[in-house]
C-alpha cells in the first residue's frame, strides 16, 4: 500500500513538474513572439525611410527571421543551464562540489550532468561556473531557492542568459531605477516562470 501511494505521488510530481515546464515555454514563445514584432515594426520604418542609394538600413526581413530563429535555439539550449558566480575554484572536481551545493540548497537531490568554467577570472581569481541540469524545471527550482544562499560566502546564482537576455534584463533593471526615482516604489524585479519582469510586491507566484 505504502508503494502504491509512493508511485501515485511520484505521478502527482510529473504532472507538476510537465506542467511547469509547459507554462514556462509558452511564455518563452510568446516573449520572442513579441521581440519578433518589435523588430517587424522597426523593420517596416527602416524600409520606409530608404535613402537615395536605394538601401534600407535596417535588416531585412529573411535576416530578421533568421536572428529570431537563433534566439530562440539559443534560449532554449541554455535553459538547462545554471550560472554560478564567485564559486571558489579549488583542487576538487567542480562537479561533484557543485551537486551537494545546490542539494543543500534545495532541500532534495538534483541532477547535475555537466559542469565548465567560462569567461574571465574575478578579483577573486574565480571563473564563472556553468553547470548544466537534467532539465529546464529543475533550474527554475534551483533559483527560487537563490536567496537561500548565505550571502558571506559571496555566491550569486543566475539563469544562462543570451545576449539579447541580458540586455532586455538590464533594461528592465534601468526602468525599475526611474519608476523608484519617481516614487514608484510597489514595484520590484522578479523572474516569473523564468522570465524577469517588474511585478508588485505582493503579485502571487514570483521566482525569487
Amino acid at each position: 500500500m505504502q508503494r502504491i501511494d509512493e508511485f501515485e505521488n511520484r505521478i502527482s510530481d510529473i504532472r507538476e513538474e510537465v506542467k511547469n515546464l509547459n507554462t514556462s515555454f509558452q511564455t518563452m514563445f510568446e516573449d520572442i513572439k513579441k521581440d519578433l514584432m518589435d523588430i517587424k515594426d522597426t523593420t517596416s520604418k527602416n524600409t520606409n525611410n530608404i535613402g537615395e542609394s536605394g538601401h534600407s538600413p535596417g535588416y531585412s526581413t529573411a535576416v530578421v527571421h533568421s536572428k529570431v530563429l537563433q534566439e530562440v535555439s539559443e534560449r532554449q539550449k541554455r535553459s538547462c543551464n545554471l550560472m554560478l558566480f564567485n564559486f571558489p575554484e579549488e583542487n576538487v572536481e567542480d562537479l561533484s562540489k557543485a551537486k551537494p551545493f545546490l542539494t543543500d540548497l534545495i532541500g532534495s537531490p538534483i541532477n547535475v550532468i555537466g559542469a565548465s568554467r567560462i569567461g574571465k577570472r574575478n578579483k577573486n581569481g574565480h571563473q564563472s561556473l556553468r553547470l548544466t541540469l537534467d532539465s529546464a524545471e529543475a533550474v527554475l527550482r534551483a533559483l527560487r531557492c537563490k536567496r537561500r544562499i548565505d550571502r558571506s560566502l559571496g555566491i550569486f546564482m543566475e539563469a544562462d542568459l543570451t545576449t539579447e537576455q541580458r540586455n532586455e534584463l538590464n533594461a528592465l533593471k534601468n526602468d525599475l531605477k526611474d519608476r523608484q526615482r519617481n516614487e514608484v516604489s510597489d514595484l520590484i524585479l522578479k523572474y516569473v516562470n523564468g522570465v524577469p519582469k517588474l511585478v508588485k510586491k505582493n503579485e502571487i507566484n514570483p521566482l525569487s
